[in-house]
């Protein structure tokens, strides 16, 4: 076996030969159903041994709460996030059980001790950093224009500053973030912007903001559109209304990188089992930080992530139109990925973590949250799995086992 030069943390040495045979033990451990004690590689040179005991888990992925011999990962479901995506290998490999939802879930979901390590809003990780540790070396930011992050604000100025009680001026905010929803309320209550005080915050679902965009423009209220939806939004114009990249405005405020996501670690997990957890931890940092450097430096690679992005986006019209939209969006999800993002956390993104820390603080307090009208419970999905799926699932169990009457 040729060794890798890339050296990781936790002190080994990471490269395909070694992956090849741990992903071929945890495959004869799913065949056999065996209980399989040890599967070591030959510790030649800086080569690991890699545990096996209690077996990995079956192909259908079992509840990361029955399975507490592994790390169970949040992951982010958004496209800001795939340099970081774990392949089923590569999830064995850290002996991570992962979970896929929004960064607002996870973040619940860390909290609650329900993931032991997990990308999170880096809101999120200020209002609990006694109960975390920040992983180094990895983030999801930006300092300059992201285009996944708009907030669209009305241009009339007598509508907004002449709001009623019954109808407050109002700011549409998505129900998958907390960072990105506080950056937006400090944008809007710069005094350039006239946002009348107090104003109130509506909620809306996942997947609705177009929808919601369009409701707005009716009543002259703002939207904060985050993520995969705000790239698809890209280009809209309206005669009443501006398009702040707010990634941009925070540059041209503070002039430092601003920091959407981080990784965190649980301090109660590492304190479970100080050894063998800071083992695993480290393990799943070097594979997260290899992911990183691979992603920044190889362009063949880019462009793979890239091109598996494109199924997500319709297009209509002629061949021809099509195949002029598919390298129109071809173009703009690469420079999303490769150069409107950085996935670094070094001096100048602490810096910009404490400066937003500084400003949340400084946030007006006038103002109401008014929660969307579903009344759906976020719940905990199977490693995986997206909550939506999970949760139609859970109502199609429920209603196939419901009492009759």
């Amino acid at each position: 076996m040729a060794q890798s030069k890339l050296s990781l943390a936790g002190g080994f040495h990471y490269n395909q030969d070694i992956y090849f045979v741990q992903a071929q033990a945890a495959q004869v451990a799913r065949v056999s159903k065996a209980s399989v004690p040890k599967a070591a590689i030959p510790k030649t040179g800086h080569f690991l041994s890699l545990s096996l005991s209690p077996p990995f888990p079956p192909l259908q992925q079992p509840d990361p709460y029955l399975w507490s011999a592994m790390i169970r990962l949040g992951e982010i479901d958004f496209i800001n996030a795939l340099p970081f995506k774990l392949s089923q290998e590569e999830a064995e490999f850290a002996e991570a059980q992962v979970v896929r939802a929004s960064p607002k879930q996870l973040n619940q979901w860390l909290c609650e001790g329900r993931l032991d390590v997990s990308a999170i809003s880096s809101a999120c990780y200020l209002a609990h950093r006694h109960e975390l540790t920040l992983i180094d070396g990895l983030s999801i930011s930006a300092q300059r224009p992201v285009k996944s992050v708009l907030l669209f604000l009305p241009t009339d100025r007598q509508a907004i500053t002449t709001p009623t009680t019954k109808h407050p001026a109002t700011l549409f905010i998505p129900d998958t973030s907390e960072t990105s929803v506080l950056l937006a309320r400090y944008i809007l209550e710069q005094p350039e912007h006239q946002w009348p005080i107090p104003y109130q915050l509506q909620v809306y679902q996942r997947g609705l903001a177009r929808m919601t965009l369009t409701q707005a423009t009716e009543t002259g209220a703002a939207v904060l559109a985050i993520g995969d939806e705000a790239l698809m939004l890209d280009g809209w114009q309206h005669p009443g209304y501006k398009v702040i990249d707010l990634a941009q405005a925070w540059h041209e405020t503070k002039a430092s990188p601003f920091v959407f996501g981080v990784w965190a670690v649980r301090n109660d997990w590492l304190a479970q089992d100080p050894k063998g957890n800071r083992a695993r931890l480290n393990r799943l940092c070097g594979l997260l930080r290899h992911k990183k450097y691979h992603f920044q430096s190889d362009k063949v690679y880019q462009q793979a992530l890239v091109d598996s992005l494109l199924t997500r986006y319709q297009t209509d019209g002629s061949p021809d139109t099509e195949q002029q939209q598919q390298q129109q969006q071809q173009a703009r999800l690469h420079h999303y990925l490769t150069h409107a993002l950085t996935y670094n956390l070094d001096l100048p993104h602490r810096m910009g973590l404490d400066e937003f820390d500084q400003t949340i603080t400084c946030l007006n307090k006038h103002v109401t949250t008014v929660s969307d009208s579903t009344g759906t419970e976020a719940v905990m999905p199977p490693a995986g799995q997206s909550p939506t799926n999970h949760i139609n699932q859970k109502k199609a169990q429920e209603e196939a086992y419901a009492p009759l009457a």
